[in-house]
């Protein structure tokens, strides 16, 4: 509870207080992969990595990108099934930096709720403390995102999406 609190709070000063930077969204997700922190919550799941090998590049701050990501995974991992897959694509114009499982997703009555903090849902596990998507949805707030979400076949995807950076950034 401690540490997704001091994320959402880090989150949400950051992006009032740090300047955006041009950030490859396809090293957002090898950094969510590499650290391997999913090990710990959910040991011999194996997370698979889906990038490409052409940049996507948003405007944002690194950090807080990361932990809207992992957040996105957590959520994976704990409510979802696997296979997990984490990636980036270009999706009409847009960044997706998303987090893929065999769940059956969110229901739409609480992805309605995702910017309130403390929101479960009736299947939520007792660690679950409902910051997570709050998170995300900071983030997406933050940086002109949204969360979006959809299903292909037995496949549920929610993706943090972001208007790609123009040319100009620094």
């Amino acid at each position: 509870l401690l540490d997704q609190m001091l994320s959402r709070a880090l989150v949400v000063h950051r992006t009032d207080s740090v300047a955006r930077e041009a950030i490859d969204l396809r090293q957002i997700a090898l950094d969510i992969v590499e650290t391997r922190e999913h090990d710990v919550l959910a040991p011999g799941v194996e997370v698979e990595l889906v990038i490409g090998e052409r940049e996507l590049v948003v405007a944002g701050d690194e950090f807080s990108l990361v932990q809207a990501g992992k957040n996105l995974l957590s959520n994976a991992l704990k409510h979802g099934t696997p296979p997990v897959r984490v990636g980036v694509s270009e999706v009409a114009g847009r960044a997706h930096l998303w987090i893929e499982d065999a769940g059956p997703g969110i229901a739409p009555e609480q992805l309605a709720r995702t910017g309130e903090r403390f929101q479960r849902s009736a299947a939520s596990r007792e660690d679950s403390v409902g910051l997570g998507l709050s998170i995300v949805a900071a983030v997406a707030d933050a940086f002109d995102g949204e969360i979006v979400t959809s299903r292909e076949g037995e496949r549920f995807r929610i993706a943090l999406s972001l208007p790609i950076a123009r040319e100009e950034m620094p």
